[in-house]
């Protein structure tokens, strides 16, 4: 277990950015785990939750390992693993933690037990999105029966099919479809499952994969013949799919097997229904991705030429005599896809058209049309000349009309690539000229006195468009720019390599100057480029280049528009000299201000990027100085950088004193006020609280909450946030947010969104909650009470009320003291209990004394709990309540008189359990239930330990009572089956429990079945 400490402690440090390539934690570990004793495989599922509970994205490395961790999938587990999938929670923790041990279920041995458990989660949909597609996986690794596994499947296909499941991005659908297709789902049904949901286009999952791959790879010849019939009927309703998806080269793919396998015993008329498969125009889009399919079409069609021409005929007999014929016509025309036509093809066309020129007139066009295209075409025009295609039109006003308008296409065609082809040579002749004019500058480059203007275009030409230069890139760009001559290629990386020589390069007010003007210097571009040249062949020490030259280096920097381009010697600088780098960041951004620009480059990585921390604490409060007091809305983005800047680097004191002069000036806009005085209440909550709340409800509420709203962001907002306020300040966010916004339920939503209605919910009022949750203190138990009183956040009433019950267990937890020697002493002679697990056990005792004496007795107290028969039919077992009455009755005989019992016990949120038994400030609840309710098997979760046992005044104790009528009466547990008897029920239900409830929760099963 050393090692694996090791590794887990490595894990949640964030220690780990090689750990699993040199770990052997995936044979090693698995070797390791199978030898665990089950204590031990239990601790290390525990040991697992914790470290894997802190942040989701840890889950990345450990799942790479899963099939190490399978080791830990034994029946002797079951039961802890039962009590994790059991369990109702959905906090983000408990769900990062389900889906691992999904993932684990997956590769350890078989647990047939827990496939209802991992169908159950499968089909609810109030877990995220995934857990369910992890646990359908989990569920076909441990189903071992494969019809019974079939016919859950198929329930489940029909379902989603009928949107009883949600699965929005078919990532249930995907599964299914490998495991049915084609045995238990025919060609005939399977395009029921192709439709355009609306999931994350371009999301790659088994869904895609089974319609990509597997259809043809599972499929028979006879059963592609099956699905291009079906997929020839649902074309017109599949097409948005196909296209949706991407799958438009599926039906070629499709019909080139088809073609292969059947398409000489064809009849033409089932031959064109295929054909017309994947002659679509959305079909033609994905020939860049089924090339090879298509070229086995045109090979088929081209070594046919007979069936070339009955499919054309065929066609063109289908089209309708109207407008719309021409449209079919051309859509027959691409039936061929194509293939080579035979040599005799434009005179076949020819005289077909003059044979059906009267029956056929609009036919007759088409081809007339085609024999005119090909005249010139030496490879089909086989007995065909212009003088043919007249003499055969002569007398036939129409065909004459198409020849003379054909002939006419036909020169301006002539006329167009004509001029392609004189853009093109020009196009030549500008870079030809421009390599002479390098040419000629050959010397001035590499005496570095080339013309500005010269360096310039290079500079672009070495950056590239989007200036992202990376490693190797600018020289290649060049090489390819200057036509590979290596001599101009060194000449003009020596030019630019001398840039940062030059004595024309401007300063920094002067760069500034010309931006404030929407001009730029030649030189710009560069000196950039003369600077990764260097770095690149002979790198340097940026710290001690002459403050001037850093100067410049930077504002060229900051003013040349870039994508994510970060050289090493500006990191060298934000290390080694922050104070010229915050100078230059001041001076660029107030120059940008007074522009009335909308982004400003490298604020947000004052406030985020922590090798910025330097910088920050330099310039964040001067910059703040000279932001506009009035400025654009879409301005307040680069205020807000600026602001978290200061909260977390500037002086506390001088950033207050900042606040107070910025507030005091009345022409600032409402907007900007609101993030003014959200960076007051980050650093003196007391000072500006009442002013925040007093500005946020005297005007406009709903949109300076939102103002307040996107001060907080996730844009905006560093990650330890929370850290910055107390109990009441985050409860006065709650109750403000709380109040505007509204919880967001992603089941509501399809599809994948950037920013979802819910951001707010997710990303702040949330994290404020689960703070004070997490939080021990009795003020954020006060905090978490009246947020729940309070009629202004009752949407948040659910989550406010979960949080305050998993805040009063850690409560009861971390204050719970072992009871001192004077106390046990006393509970040893048979006294009064000294605590909540005392009462417990003394409860749990008396009880098992009235269930001995109902079964071994010679009163026959078992009838007290049946109605007595009437005639012919058997006794029933009485009400539940009367059941409890009776039990109670007996219970308090037994117990001392300074323990109270009373029935309906209330407890947290107004819930209330069957009976209650108190002393001394401390209780125990006793949930009751008969075998026959249908909450047989969920009550001991869902309300004895969900809503009685996390009542502080428990800690954490309590009592199921089962009375067992026999098994006819039992409620069949989730593999389907009833308990023999009383004690199997009693095992049965333990086994629910993972260890550490089973210390604190009891069973107890009162045999009261009617004596044979």
């Amino acid at each position: 277990m050393r090692g694996l400490s090791s590794w887990l402690a490595a894990l949640c440090t964030g220690a780990r950015s090689d750990l699993i390539e040199r770990d052997p934690i995936g044979v090693g570990l698995y070797g390791d785990i199978c030898g665990f004793s089950t204590e031990e495989k239990s601790a290390l599922l525990k040991s697992l939750k914790r470290s894997l509970s802190l942040e989701l994205n840890q889950l990345g490395s450990v799942f790479q390992t899963a099939e190490a961790f399978g080791a830990l999938v034994t029946p002797e587990i079951e039961p802890q693993l039962r009590d994790v999938l059991m369990d109702f929670s959905r906090k983000q923790e408990h769900q990062s933690f389900v889906n691992f041990v999904l993932r684990v279920l997956r590769e350890g041995s078989p647990l047939p037990n827990l496939s209802g458990i991992l169908l159950e989660i499968v089909r609810d949909d109030t877990w995220w999105p995934g857990i369910n597609t992890s646990a359908l996986y989990a569920f076909l690794h441990n189903c071992q029966d494969n019809s019974e596994r079939n016919d859950a499947l198929k329930a489940l296909l029909a379902d989603i099919r009928a949107g009883r499941v949600s699965d929005p991005d078919n990532s249930l659908l995907g599964p299914l479809l490998y495991q049915l297709y084609p045995l238990e789902l025919p060609p005939s049904e399977v395009w029921n499952y192709l439709s355009d949901t609306k999931m994350q286009k371009n999301l790659m999952n088994e869904f895609l994969w089974f319609w990509e791959n597997r259809l043809l790879v599972v499929s028979s010849d006879e059963q592609v013949a099956s699905l291009l019939d079906h997929l020839q009927e649902k074309l017109p309703e599949l097409r948005p799919a196909l296209e949706y998806h991407q799958l438009e080269h599926l039906p070629l793919r499709l019909l080139a097997r088809g073609l292969e396998a059947h398409g000489d015993k064809m009849k033409t008329v089932r031959l064109n229904n295929w054909l017309e498969v994947g002659s679509q125009e959305n079909v033609f889009q994905a020939r860049n991705r089924a090339e090879e399919a298509l070229n086995s079409i045109r090979s088929w069609l081209g070594q046919r030429p007979e069936i070339q021409k009955a499919v054309i005929m065929e066609g063109l007999i289908r089209c309708p005599d109207c407008d719309k014929f021409w449209i079919c016509a051309y859509r027959v025309q691409r039936q061929l896809y194509g293939a080579c036509y035979p040599p005799d093809f434009g005179l076949w066309c020819l005289n077909q058209a003059t044979g059906m020129v009267d029956s056929k007139p609009k036919a007759a066009e088409f081809l007339f049309g085609i024999a005119v295209e090909v005249h010139k075409n030496e490879k089909i025009n086989k007995g065909l000349s212009l003088a043919v295609l007249r003499q055969k039109s002569k007398g036939r006003k129409t065909l004459r009309k198409v020849l003379e308008l054909k002939l006419s296409n036909q020169t301006i065609q002539t006329e167009f690539s004509e001029r392609n082809r004189d853009y093109i040579e020009k196009q030549r002749q500008k870079k030809e000229r421009w390599l002479d004019y390098v040419r000629s500058n050959e010397a001035a480059l590499r005496e570095n006195r080339a013309p500005p203007a010269l360096l310039h275009q290079m500079a672009q030409k070495y950056f590239g468009r989007f200036h992202n230069f990376i490693s190797d890139d600018g020289p290649k760009a060049m090489s390819k720019r200057l036509d590979g001559d290596s001599g101009l290629i060194e000449a003009a990386l020596l030019g630019l390599r001398g840039v940062i020589q030059r004595e024309d390069v401007p300063g920094m007010e002067k760069i500034l100057t010309l931006r404030s003007q929407s001009r730029m210097h030649y030189l710009e571009r560069p000196f950039l480029a003369g600077l990764a040249e260097i770095e690149r062949t002979t790198p340097e020490d940026s710290s001690q280049w002459d403050e001037d030259h850093i100067r410049k280096a930077i504002v060229f920097y900051y003013g040349v528009a870039h994508a994510d381009y970060r050289p090493q010697w500006y990191d060298r600088l934000l290390e080694t000299r922050p104070e010229i780098v915050a100078e230059v960041q001041v001076c660029f951004a107030v120059s940008e201000f007074r522009r009335g620009r909308l982004s400003i480059y490298k604020l947000w990585e004052l406030a985020h990027d922590p090798h910025y921390a330097q910088v920050a604490r330099i310039a964040s409060l001067p910059l703040l100085r000279s932001f506009p007091t009035r400025c654009k809305l879409q301005q307040i983005e680069s205020l807000d950088h600026l602001l978290w800047a200061a909260i977390q680097h500037a002086d506390r004191a001088l950033f207050q004193e900042l606040i107070e002069k910025k507030l005091s000036r009345k022409s600032m806009n409402p907007a900007q006020r609101v993030h003014w005085l959200g960076a007051g209440f980050m650093v003196a909550q007391e000072r500006y609280r009442d002013r925040l709340h007093d500005f946020l409800r005297s005007g406009r509420a709903q949109q300076r909450i939102q103002q307040l709203a996107a001060f907080f962001s996730p844009i905006n907002r560093i990650k330890p946030w929370l850290e910055y306020l107390d109990i009441s300040a985050k409860e006065y966010l709650i109750r403000i947010f709380g109040s505007a916004f509204e919880p967001y339920d992603w089941k509501n939503e399809s599809g994948f969104d950037w920013n979802p209605p819910g951001e707010v919910d997710f990303e702040l009022i949330r994290p404020l909650i689960n703070s004070l949750e997490n939080t021990t203190d009795q003020d954020a138990s006060h905090a978490l009470k009246s947020l729940i009183e309070d009629p202004t956040v009752t949407r948040w009433h659910d989550l406010l009320s979960q949080a305050q019950s998993a805040q009063r267990v850690m409560r009861r937890d971390t204050s719970y003291h072992h009871p001192s020697i004077e106390q046990v002493c006393k509970t040893l002679k048979g006294s009064t209990p000294a605590n909540a697990a005392d009462l417990a056990a003394l409860v749990l005792d008396r009880l098992q004394e009235i269930a001995t004496e109902i079964r071994k007795g010679n009163t026959d107290d078992w009838k007290q709990y049946w109605n007595e028969a009437k005639g012919e039919e058997p006794p029933t077992p009485k009400h539940e309540d009367a059941c409890r009455d009776a039990l109670l009755s007996d219970l308090r005989y037994l117990l001392p008189p300074e323990i109270d019992a009373q029935p309906e016990g209330q407890y947290a949120n107004d819930k209330r359990s069957d009976i209650r038994v108190s002393f001394s400030g401390f209780n125990v609840p006793v949930e009751i239930k008969k075998n026959n309710h249908r909450d047989l098997w969920k009550a001991i979760r869902n309300q004895l330990i969900a809503k009685y046992t996390q009542d502080p005044k428990t800690n954490g104790y309590g009592i199921y009572l089962v009375f067992w009528f026999g098994r006819k009466f039992t409620q069949r547990d989730s593999s389907g089956t009833r308990p023999a008897d009383a004690k199997e029920l009693k095992r049965k239900l333990e086994a629910t429990l993972s260890r550490d409830q089973s210390l604190k929760i009891s069973v107890c099963v009162i045999d009261v079945e009617i004596p044979d």
